[in-house]
């Protein structure tokens, strides 16, 4: 899975959703930290998660942020 992180599409199919939801946390990291944009994220994997608009990504980020930060 962490071999295909950045590439989950590569994975093996039985390991597909645990690699896209790796790669996702990984992007929004880097995301969160203004190293990448939006449209820099694997449209299918945002499509997998049903994330379609920046601002879904804004509100996970927020409740991501609440949960580690109490």
């Amino acid at each position: 899975m962490i071999r295909h992180h950045h590439e989950p599409d590569c994975a093996p199919e039985k390991f597909r959703k645990i690699t896209g939801l790796i790669y996702l946390s990984d992007l929004i990291t880097h995301w969160q930290n203004g190293e990448v944009d939006f449209y820099q994220f694997d449209k299918d994997v945002l499509s997998f998660f049903h994330i379609t608009q920046e601002e879904q990504l804004k509100i996970i980020s927020e409740k991501l942020d609440a949960a580690f930060t109490e």
